[in-house]
Formats: C-alpha cells, structure tokens, sequence
C-alpha cells in the first residue's frame, strides 16, 4: 500500500460506467435503446487508476508603463508522464491523503529539473500569448505540488475506456498510452 495525494473524485464507479455512453452519439442512442429494453451491457471490470500530474502555483508580475505593475497568480499544470504543461482550467477539489494499492498508481516518468524547464518555457509563451506585455514579465513558481488524479478503467466487451475523475471525460484507453499500458500490466 502507498500513500498519495490525491484530489476528490468528482464522480463514482457507476457515474463513470455512465460517462462511457457519450464517447459518440451513436454509442450514446445504442445505450439508450438497450436500457429502454432492460439489457444494456454490463462492464467486465472496473478499475481505479492514480495518474500523476505537477501543479504549479505561478505568479508573473507584468510591467506597465504608467499604472504600476500588474501581478497575476494563476495555476499551470506538468503531466507527470509526458511533460506535457498547461493552465489548469478547472476548479480543483479538495486535496486528500489516501492509502492505496501500489499497482494503481502510475509512478512520474519526469524528474524536477524537467518540471521546471517544461513550465518555464510552457508559461512564457502562456503569458506572452495572455497579457501581450511591452516588456519581459518576470515569472515566480511559487511551489509544486505532485497531486494524482483518479481515473476509472471500465472495460466493456468489446471496448475499454479511461474516465477522468476529474473532468469527467471518457476516451477509449488507446488515447492514453500511460494508463493503458499500467492497466495491462496489471491486468
């Protein structure tokens, strides 16, 4: 058992076996029709998976030529697997501490100087992009945090789904090579 951080799943096992029927809108009207005749599938497996992701609580102070400086604090966010940065663009839940299995959560691919180099480059271009500044901004990272999102793996017949517990997105699993292939390894 492992101890992480981790952020308050925004929905459960059955509303995440729910969220698989709106990938297309075909899946979603064959759903429909199969509930309304009382057979519609039945996931094989559902699994919890914790995925890695580095807030980065940002401040950048913008110069202005005549109404004094402008100080902007907002949230960026490192994929703790591709590296991939940024802004966070949903309200976060609580943080929480829970013991889990080891083999549901994906360890970070990233190390911290490949953190910082990602979100340095990621936020000069996010507030040049932004703010349009006349001059160099100066750019703080106040703190990091390695926070892991829930997903849930729910696997059908004939699919397999990642749900974000997060943003409540569903994609097939494929899109999300990270946790495809943890979910193969334990599997």
């Amino acid at each position: 058992m492992t101890e992480i951080r981790t952020i308050e799943a925004r929905l459960d096992r059955e509303a995440a076996v729910d969220r698989t029927a709106t990938t297309s809108m075909w899946r979603y009207a064959w759903r429909q029709l199969q509930s309304w005749f009382g057979n519609g599938p039945e996931p094989e497996r559902v699994q919890r998976l914790y995925y890695p992701n580095y807030i980065a609580y940002t401040t950048v102070t913008i110069p202005r030529r005549f109404a004094g400086d402008r100080v902007e604090k907002f949230l960026g966010g490192v994929d703790g697997m591709t590296a991939r940065s940024g802004a966070i663009d949903v309200d976060l839940p609580e943080r929480e501490r829970h013991r889990v299995d080891d083999e549901s959560v994906l360890e970070p691919d990233v190390d911290d100087d490949r953190v910082y180099d990602e979100w340095r480059d990621w936020v000069f271009e996010y507030v040049n992009r932004k703010f349009r500044p006349l001059s160099k901004p100066e750019f703080d990272l106040d703190d990091v945090e390695l926070v892991y999102t829930p997903y849930w793996v729910v696997e059908f017949e004939d699919s397999t789904y990642a749900v974000n517990g997060l943003t409540k997105a569903a994609d097939p699993i494929r899109t999300n090579q990270p946790i495809d292939e943890q979910y193969r390894r334990i599997r």
